[in-house]
């Protein structure tokens, strides 16, 4: 049984910064961080290494109860940002997973620095949220590499109870947009593809060695072909 994990933002969707723009208005609100010291990245991190970093940089300590308080503010505002900001699907992402979803030798699931009810939102905001069973999310995990992990446990939690088999890192692939991405699936010993929807280009990505490097994923035929490689 082949595993595809996929990254949300810039690799499935753009949310034309709705995700950023909660953030800020989240630590602003809840916190009276009217501005956010330097440039502060968010390609390819997750969302519990964006908070802690931030709430250093203010002085703030991250406490549980910090945490869950950022959290409740960033997903009342994170609904109203995605119907602000229009965002969409990304380039031949719909029917890529019309395709995958037809054939019952491939489970999806998502990899993704996203808290998972944020990554929800934006699933459900963007209609394909039903393609997906599983997942690797960042409520707890600063390193991309925790998450890989999650993704890969819960992906073989979700095939022994559905299909009486194990993930095998072998073959799963993990797909995103960020160099990040491609270090995240070599630290399961996954299969990587990755595409130039972000920011990193396509040589900047195929710097960091992927095992497909792409312009989108409009390639239905030659991606499909790929996640079911022996």
């Amino acid at each position: 049984m082949f595993v595809a994990l996929f990254d949300i933002d810039s690799t499935l969707l753009r949310t034309q910064g709705a995700g950023r723009a909660a953030f800020v208005e989240t630590f602003r609100a809840e916190f009276d961080i009217e501005r956010l010291h330097g440039e502060i990245s968010f390609a390819g991190r997750s969302d519990r290494a964006i908070v802690r970093e931030v709430l250093a940089q203010h002085g703030i300590e991250d406490r549980p109860g910090t945490w869950q308080r950022f959290v409740r503010g960033y997903l009342r505002r994170l609904e109203r940002t995605l119907v602000i900001r229009r965002g969409g699907l990304l380039p031949g992402v719909l029917p890529l997973l019309r395709a995958i979803r037809e054939r019952s030798d491939i489970a999806m699931g998502i990899l993704t620095g996203n808290i998972a009810a944020g990554a929800r939102l934006k699933l459900e905001h963007y209609g394909i949220d039903s393609f997906f069973d599983f997942g690797g999310y960042g409520d707890h995990h600063t390193d991309r590499g925790g998450i890989a992990v999650e993704a890969l446990g819960a992906a073989d939690a979700f095939l022994r109870t559905t299909h009486r088999r194990s993930a095998k890192p072998a073959l799963t692939t993990v797909i995103g947009d960020t160099p990040q991405d491609v270090q995240c699936a070599r630290s399961i010993a996954a299969r990587a593809i990755a595409v130039a929807t972000g920011n990193s280009s396509l040589s900047e990505l195929t710097a960091a060695a992927p095992d497909r490097a792409l312009p989108d994923l409009t390639d239905r035929d030659s991606i499909l072909s790929f996640i079911t490689a022996d």
